[in-house]
């Protein structure tokens, strides 16, 4: 069976699988929710995984549902997290705080301790702020949570750690890690499943749900953005979009609801940069023929995040002026390569380097100032993949994201709780955080804090998006 609790203790969560259906096909909550606050809306966060903004028009339900008034304001264009990749959005969305703070910083990573290969930021024990679900869990626990999620890698991110962070009421996700990321099998599940066990849990009604969408990630990865089947996968979502929103309706919940639909990065059809025959860059390869040693390259789709390598890296300039002039080397070299667009360090390279060529002046809404990030991180043109290592899986596919040009993401807010402005200005580019930051002030929660208990800085917090909040 695919659908799974991955919590070991975890009760109050029943998943059924019909005959036949090899998936879990139902999730339930069975304890009956408490008394609450009236006037608190009822949360449903959707993530469409992949969803360009350019693409939301396409979407015919959805737009059928926002001219009904029942969708009543649309960001066109909000904004993932950098780099744009599923991983760091679903934790900004979820923390309601930026890479900088929660530290999953991409999908991988160099793990400096262990020395001796990328390090997957898939487990739960690498988020470094408390989720909605861990503030929830701790303090409200008369609300119920439910995760439903497409991906096997983001149970693992929402899992509960002992002492760190705790997991949702139900928790379903696919089982299988071990099969690779394009799987629709034990990896991943299919969206009209995943829905499927997303309306099972709404009896008793939840007061956050959260679900993932990830059919229209998947097509575009193997086939394309621009192909037949990816345009396949887009009205498979769009359709579950509606069957959740009709649902809620049908049960009489949709007076409490407030929906949230949105997406984690756009996409970008993947082609050979210029001069060149294969669909990415591996720098790695490029340092190798220029004999710049001492340097660790780890791609994350249209990001490269190149590594100072030994104990006394991550630090500048305190890793000393040899270790500087490694990263002015790669620096240079990374420029001269078509296709590369920008070559940014994470800290200046000496005391008083404060010039463009800094990742927090070069792109200060970024927010991505964490050890984890490259010393040095590389930017590719549009439709440009970074390929290390060169023998990666990922390498092959015909649409990816990660980099700026896949930022643009669209915003719907759907529902009829009256916690919900209908006459909202859709007006600026709201992020991943700050749709986080709103759920919590719909539900009426405190803003996450880091695991150890601090407060998460101004820069580093999304904050409510006050036009959407009715009083």
């Amino acid at each position: 069976m695919l659908g799974s609790c991955l919590l070991g203790a975890c009760p109050s969560l029943a998943v059924g699988a019909s005959a036949g259906a090899g998936v879990g096909a139902a999730v339930s909550v069975t304890e009956a929710p408490a008394d609450g606050d009236s006037h608190r809306p009822h949360v449903y966060l959707v993530i469409v995984d992949g969803l360009d903004a350019a693409w939301l028009p396409r979407m015919g339900r959805l737009a059928a549902l926002r001219a009904s008034g029942a969708c009543p304001v649309t960001y066109p264009e909000a904004t993932a997290v950098m780099p744009a990749r599923t991983n760091p959005s679903h934790v900004s969305l979820l923390t309601a705080t930026y890479p900088a703070a929660h530290g999953i910083t991409g999908n991988k990573y160099w793990d400096r301790r262990l020395g001796t290969a990328a390090a997957s930021l898939e487990s739960a024990t690498a988020i470094e702020v408390q989720t909605l679900f861990t503030v929830i869990e701790s303090e409200h626990a008369e609300l119920q949570t439910v995760a439903v999620l497409g991906k096997a890698k983001l149970g693992s991110l929402f899992e509960g750690v002992e002492g760190r962070q705790l997991s949702p009421d139900a928790l379903w996700a696919p089982g299988g890690m071990g099969i690779g990321p394009l799987a629709m099998g034990p990896s991943r599940a299919d969206d009209e499943t995943v829905m499927g066990a997303a309306l099972g849990a709404l009896e008793p009604e939840p007061d956050l749900l959260f679900t993932n969408l990830s059919g229209l990630d998947a097509a575009c990865h193997l086939h394309g953005p621009a192909s037949p089947e990816a345009t396949r996968a887009l009205d498979v979502a769009d359709a579950q979009v509606a069957r959740l929103v009709e649902t809620l309706q049908r049960l009489g919940l949709w007076e409490r609801a407030v929906v949230v639909v949105t997406s984690d990065h756009g996409f970008t059809e993947v082609r050979p940069p210029p001069g060149r025959t294969q669909r990415y860059i591996s720098f790695g390869e490029e340092l190798a023929r220029a004999r710049l040693d001492g340097l660790r390259a780890v791609s994350d789709g249209g990001v490269d995040h190149v590594y100072l390598d030994g104990p006394a890296a991550g630090v500048l300039p305190d890793a000393g002026a040899a270790a500087g002039a490694r990263l002015a080397a790669a620096r240079r070299l990374a420029l001269r390569i078509p296709g590369v667009t920008e070559a940014l360090y994470r800290q200046p390279v000496s005391a008083d380097a404060k010039d463009g060529s800094v990742l927090a002046v070069a792109h200060p809404t970024w927010r991505l100032g964490h050890p984890r990030v490259g010393d040095l991180v590389l930017i590719a043109a549009p439709g440009v993949m970074f390929g290390d290592p060169p023998e990666s899986r990922e390498n092959m596919f015909l649409g990816n994201h990660g980099g700026p040009g896949e930022l643009d993401i669209p915003l719907v807010f759907c529902g009829g709780s009256p916690r919900l402005r209908r006459d909202a200005a859709a007006s600026g580019r709201p992020s991943l955080a700050d749709v986080g930051a709103t759920a919590a002030a719909w539900l009426g929660i405190r803003a996450p804090r880091h695991v150890d208990g601090t407060a998460v800085a101004p820069a580093n917090a999304g904050h409510p998006i006050d036009a959407v909040i009715a009083p």
